[in-house]
C-alpha cells in the first residue's frame, strides 16, 4: 500500500467517524494496514485501533442516520461485530 492511499483511507475514516458521511468504503484490515504504512507511533496507533477503526455499514441501511442508529444500538446494548450481526440488529430496531 502506498502512503497516498493510506492517507486517503485515514481521511475517509475520520470523515465517517465524525458523522460527516454515512459511507465507509474501507474494511477494518485496510484501515489497520494504513496505520502501519504511515508509521504512526505505537501509543497513538493503539488508541486509533481501539476507538477510530470503523466497520462498513451495509448498503441497504446507508439511507438511515448513522448517529441515531448507533445511539439506539447503544441504548439496547447491541454491539454488532459483523455485517450479519448488524443486519440482525437493524431488523430488530426497525420492527419495533
Amino acid at each position: 500500500m502506498k502512503k497516498r492511499l493510506a492517507r486517503k483511507i485515514l481521511y475517509v475514516t475520520s470523515v465517517f467517524g465524525n458523522w460527516d458521511s454515512n459511507y465507509q468504503p474501507y474494511s477494518i484490515p485496510q484501515q489497520q494496514k494504513a496505520l502501519k504504512v504511515l508509521k504512526i507511533p505505537m501509543d497513538i496507533r493503539d488508541t486509533i485501533l481501539e476507538y477510530g477503526v470503523f466497520g462498513k455499514i451495509p448498503v441497504e441501511y446507508r439511507k438511515y442516520n448513522p448517529v441515531e442508529i448507533f445511539q439506539i444500538m447503544l441504548s439496547k446494548n447491541m454491539n454488532p461485530g459483523s455485517v450479519k450481526e448488524f443486519r440482525r440488529c437493524m431488523k430488530q430496531i426497525l420492527n419495533k
